[in-house]
Formats: structure tokens, C-alpha cells, sequence
């Protein structure tokens, strides 16, 4: 939840993630995403903190996204309500490496190329306490940029986010 909603950060606890996805295995230059994140929760002053890192590989794009999330928690009756904000940076590269069918380099071919921008993400978010219920509002990329050295348009997103745990 922490990789797009910041106000999840640290409301259960301590927990980390890690996930690999390879689309299209064994397709040279096949989409492939890696997601870690890492969350704690610190009791004592309401407050969670966590680190998202992703990459994500399509054809000669790389996007790399590193953020730093503190969350405050406000712990109710019903459960806790919590505020956060994520702040990190984003990496977009283009690397086109073509293995042509003659040996010699072809000129129009454009040399590998990257930027990086600061990035902000905020969100609220809800976790109930005898029902478990939950329920988060979100953007990221709250201010959207364009990377001029790639020419990318990093553009806003919002997530709604609800949920229902069971215990099996």
C-alpha cells in the first residue's frame, strides 16, 4: 500500500516487501517491475516510516522511483486515521542498444540518455479497529513535471484505495 498511498505507512506494524514480475519470459528486453518497500511503525510518537524503491524495464525505458514516506497516526476508538507524505525522486532513462544485422554503427541511433526530477506523494488513509476495514485517498506525482532531458511527462495519478481483512 506504502507505493502509493504514504498514510499507510507503518499502521500495522513492521513489514517488508519485496516483488518480481518478468512479462514475456525469455523475450529479449521483456517488461520486467521490481518493488521493495520497508515500513515500521514508531508507537510511541503515532508515526510510521518507510522507504518504496521501484524499477520498472520496457523495451529501452528504465523508471526508477526511490521514496522516503513518514506517515502521522491518529489512533480513535474506531481505529486510526492517518496523514502522509512520501518524498523521493524519479529516474527515466532510455538506452537504445540495437544489434543490427550489418556491423557497423547506425549514426541515427540516439546515445542513452536519462533524467531525474523531485517527486512528491501524499495520502490519507484509514485502518479500522474491531471491524477490519480500511480505506485510503491518494495521489502521487502530486506536482507533475516534465523531464526535458528525456523529453517524459511525469503526470499525476489518484488512487482510491478500500479493503476487507479476513482471518483464514
Amino acid at each position: 500500500k506504502i507505493s502509493f498511498n504514504p498514510a499507510a505507512t507503518g499502521v500495522k506494524g513492521y513489514c517488508g516487501t519485496v516483488i518480481y514480475r518478468n512479462q514475456w519470459d525469455r523475450v529479449q528486453d521483456a517488461p520486467n517491475t521490481s518493488l521493495l518497500n520497508v515500513q515500521a511503525n514508531i508507537p510511541r510518537q503515532n508515526f510510521g516510516v518507510g522507504l518504496s524503491f521501484t524499477n520498472d524495464a520496457i523495451g529501452f525505458q528504465r523508471n526508477n522511483t526511490v521514496v522516503i514516506n513518514g506517515a502521522y497516526h491518529l489512533p480513535t476508538n474506531i481505529g486510526t486515521f492517518s496523514g502522509g507524505i512520501g518524498l523521493g525522486i524519479v529516474n527515466v532513462g532510455f538506452s537504445p542498444i540495437w544489434i543490427p544485422p550489418q556491423t557497423d554503427d547506425d549514426p541515427i541511433l540516439p546515445d542513452p540518455i536519462s533524467g531525474t526530477i523531485l517527486d512528491a506523494n501524499v495520502g490519507l488513509y484509514f485502518h479500522g479497529k474491531d471491524i477490519p476495514l480500511y480505506v485510503g485517498l491518494s495521489s502521487t506525482h502530486v506536482v507533475p513535471q516534465e523531464i526535458n532531458a528525456v523529453n517524459f511527462n511525469v503526470a499525476r495519478h489518484y488512487y482510491v484505495l478500500a479493503g476487507y481483512n479476513i482471518n483464514i
